[in-house]
């Protein structure tokens, strides 16, 4: 990991080296860097500073690499090990990244602290069934609470610990702990049909008793009980859940699963991680771990997680679409497109790759081979005897109009709102399309409006408005719409060079420089590049580039 002087230097002035000297006020200091060279923060180049180590790691951790900051609040740890707030930041990110190995000996010192606290609990009793040490998973499970949600996972995680054991009869008794947990009355009937099913027990009552309950059932429920119906007629069939730890896997996928439909993606990504560790292999673990990380940001390790998916999963096709995804994101634009190459041949009947490749050829302005991409999703929809959605419409007709086939483009976006005629991007688009060609001026206006008032906080679509007004003469509402636009999006090239161009036209011909610069400085689309050098070039009475545009001129 290596980062900038200056920008290490802003995090430390924002308390970051107030917090290390409390944590180690007799740490050495060291010679400090020239501004603007680049640090290398491996340990090595910090030698024995438990402070160095302490900013690496928490830099490490604004930088979304938790494991990487582990590694670092570890080797701080070493200066300060009786340091109970380091401690337990070190090992909620082992846990947090499943370091369980690491993390156990954390626990011990967390519970001497606080007996009975639940993460280091679960984290050594979840040690102990990896290692095939079920007494030992009883002990730990032993010392929660019986309330709550302690007292749910303490009966599942005991059942299952009992049947690793081979003591079918302790596993009953576990599941009949009265709760008033949420959840509780739903989850237990899965694990008891479950528990009977792996303990060699009678399963088939249980299973009756499961299948009667009133209301649909989740899939993965309802392929267990497939599963289970199935075996009944050919012994030859392969249980999904075959042993204690896979069993209690369920458990924490369960409950992770009702947590990020919560809104508690980090005690879920911890539950994720507490699964994974006794069923490494447990598909929907990994979707939840995958889906995780890329709500966090993580893109390559979200990459990562989506990739491990296997082949023989039904989520195989949907997770590879997500790792091509994440892998864009990660700035991996190549890699994705590949993957979704290879996918589109490899399963040439569904079209949702070609349709997330035409999405990432067009991200890199490669419109030509987006629209064909687009061409080929839209065959594999009708061929299933499928109905295009408003989405595929849209993002083709975008491909279609920047390799200038407008009509096509054109029959696209009308194609589109024939779908959804209230959807603010396509009304958005097709109407600043009009305008910016001068046709059908006063309908293209009408659909801009209409979705500003759908999309009201949406900047580029305030710079519809305001481009609209500017076409049709209105300059003081121009410019009233794209300053709120540029208040919105203040980095967009394209809304910094029309405020240029009304800010011109109004007679303030230094605040137009100023916005041109801006543009020319963002990036902008190459095509672009000259226009704005001339608007530069222009002098205070003359600018060519926009009257050749055809621009209303200021009374």
């Amino acid at each position: 990991m290596v980062v900038g002087w200056n920008a290490f230097r802003t995090m430390a002035a924002a308390g970051a080296v107030l917090t290390a000297a409390a944590f180690f006020p007799a740490a050495a200091s060291q010679g400090l860097p020239k501004l603007d060279q680049q640090i290398d923060l491996r340990p090595a180049q910090w030698g024995k500073s438990g402070a160095g180590q302490y900013l690496a790691g928490m830099q490490a951790q604004r930088l979304r690499d938790p494991a990487a900051a582990a590694r670092y609040l570890e080797s701080a740890l070493g200066h300060d090990p009786n340091n109970l707030r380091l401690v337990r930041h070190v090992f909620y990110l082992m846990v947090s990244e499943g370091l369980f190995a690491d993390a156990s000996q954390h626990a011990r010192m967390l519970l001497r602290d606080d007996p009975g606290s639940f993460v280091p609990v679960m984290t050594l009793a979840v040690t102990a069934m990896q290692a095939g040490d079920y007494a030992g998973a009883l002990d730990q499970l032993g010392e929660l609470d019986g309330g709550g949600h302690n007292g749910l996972m303490r009966a599942l995680g005991q059942a299952w610990a009992a049947v690793g054991a081979g003591d079918l009869a302790a596993a009953r008794v576990a599941l009949q702990f009265p709760l008033s947990a949420p959840g509780w009355d739903g989850i237990r009937p899965i694990h008891e049909a479950l528990i009977e099913d792996v303990g060699q027990g009678e399963p088939a009552p249980a299973y009756a008793a499961l299948s009667a309950q009133p209301g649909g059932f989740p899939a993965r429920l309802q392929a267990l009980i497939d599963n289970f119906e199935a075996r009944q007629a050919d012994p030859s069939v392969t249980p999904i859940v075959t042993d204690a730890s896979q069993g209690l896997a369920l458990a924490f996928g369960t409950i992770a699963s009702a947590l990020v439909r919560a809104n508690q993606e980090r005690t879920a990504m911890i539950y994720t991680r507490f699964g994974l560790a006794l069923s490494p292999e447990d598909d929907s673990l990994l979707l939840l771990l995958a889906d995780a990380l890329q709500s966090g940001d993580r893109f390559a390790d979200a990459a990562v997680a989506y990739g491990d998916v296997p082949r023989s999963s039904e989520f195989y096709y949907a997770a590879r679409i997500a790792k091509a995804r994440n892998l864009a994101w990660d700035e991996r634009l190549d890699e994705g497109i590949a993957l979704l190459e290879g996918l589109s041949v490899e399963f040439a009947d569904k079209a949702e790759a070609p349709m997330q490749l035409g999405d990432l050829l067009r991200r890199d302005q490669r419109y030509e081979d987006a629209a064909a991409a687009y061409d080929s999703a839209f065959e594999r929809i009708e061929l299933a005897g499928g109905q295009p959605d408003w989405q595929l419409y849209y993002t083709r007709g975008i491909a279609r109009e920047r390799i200038g086939a407008w009509s096509d483009a054109e029959a696209d976006f009308k194609s589109a709102l024939a779908i959804e005629p209230e959807q603010p991007l396509v009304l958005n688009y097709l109407g600043y399309s009009w305008i910016d060609r001068g046709e059908n001026l006063e309908e293209g206006t009408a659909m801009v409006r209409r979705a500003a008032e759908l999309r009201p906080d949406d900047g580029f679509i305030a710079d519809s408005v305001g481009w609209a007004a500017y076409r049709t003469g209105n300059l003081e509402e121009a410019v009233r719409e794209l300053e709120r636009a540029i208040l919105i999006e203040p980095l967009d090239p394209t809304i910094n060079e029309h405020l240029g161009d009304i800010y011109w036209l109004v007679g303030r011909k230094l605040e137009a420089r100023y916005q041109w610069d801006r543009a020319l400085s963002f990036d902008p689309e190459e095509q672009r590049i000259p226009g704005l050098k001339e608007r530069l070039a222009c002098t205070d009475e003359v600018c060519a580039p926009l009257e050749a545009d055809g621009a209303p001129v200021a009374e």
